[in-house]
């Protein structure tokens, strides 16, 4: 099938109003259905209180997919983790919601709130080849965003070199039916489309989703933290300790990120210029939203 006739949908977590809006309208023109799934008390994996949050999402995702002629439906459940296992309960409530889109799909897209795709045509045009391989799993380049620099400068995860860098949380896209182990995570066979490394479909810089996760006013990300199914974890605390030294000395945090990289993979951060679309004016509308206030 070609991508004009190929079913997609989609599903969503619900619950970081940040730049919701950008993401589900970079990519909901390409989908007939996008799931959206929240706990039904509208609570975190950990039973802390998302009410805020999740109200403005549904706000936005109700404006979004009627802009864009989109079905939405709707995954709402007890979500809460079972002696504390937040990750494993982030797993079961994306599969609960992946099962209900892969109803009449042939794919299904599990692009996250805060990820936008930059090229909709060369996106589906990897669907379309990971379908036509017979893989069952879509692994897309990610670029990951620290934080904002100032006017459309932003600090990226690099390698050392200040090269760029692929950040793959798992696939993007999966055939319906799919089977998550962890997180977004499959033990399916995947098709790869990357900027760097072995790739069946290379990419170049700009044709990769760009992740704003660390792009928000700091209570958003001080409350994204905490409710994070890895919160506590070391990475997590690694993460932000590097923030908070970006808030305060971003151009000495890159350099030194480059002197002494992590000694895990050699990481390093290095400023970018993102397309004219990422202005200041837009991460000021997106990332100072207050989750009672996102609205359209």
């Amino acid at each position: 099938m070609s991508p004009k006739t190929r079913r997609l949908n989609a599903y969503v977590l619900l619950g970081d109003p940040a730049w919701m809006s950008v993401s589900l309208a970079s990519y909901l023109p390409l989908v007939r259905r996008i799931v959206a799934t929240h706990d039904v008390g509208k609570r975190s994996w950990s039973g802390a209180d998302m009410s805020e949050g999740i109200d403005a999402c549904r706000r936005i995702i109700e404006f979004e997919a009627h802009a864009a002629g989109v079905e939405l439906d709707w995954c709402i459940d007890d979500f809460v983790a079972i002696d504390g296992q937040l990750e494993a309960a982030e797993t079961m409530q994306r599969q609960r919601a992946l099962d209900k889109a892969s109803e009449d799909a042939g794919w299904v897209l599990q692009i996250d709130a805060d990820e936008i795709l930059r090229d909709r045509r060369v996106f589906a045009d990897c669907i379309s080849a990971a379908d036509d391989a017979r893989t069952d799993a879509l692994m897309y380049s990610i670029r990951h965003i620290h934080t904002h620099l100032g006017g459309r400068w932003f600090a990226e995860k690099s390698t050392r070199r200040l090269r760029y860098l692929d950040a793959i949380p798992g696939p993007v896209a999966v055939r319906s039916g799919t089977e998550l182990r962890f997180i977004r995570q499959t033990d399916a066979n995947a098709f790869w489309c990357l900027v760097r490394g072995p790739s069946d479909r290379p990419l170049t810089p700009r044709e990769a989703i760009i992740h704003m996760s660390g792009v928000r006013s700091r209570e958003m990300l001080d409350r994204k933290i905490a409710l994070s199914a890895h919160a506590g974890s070391d990475a997590i605390n690694e993460a932000t300790t590097m923030l908070a030294k970006l808030r305060t000395n971003p151009w000495r945090t890159m350099a030194m990120s480059v002197a002494r990289p992590d000694i895990r993979n050699g990481e390093a951060i290095r400023p970018v210029r993102l397309p004219a679309q990422f202005d200041g004016s837009l991460v000021r509308q997106q990332t100072h939203r207050t989750a009672a206030g996102a609205s359209q």
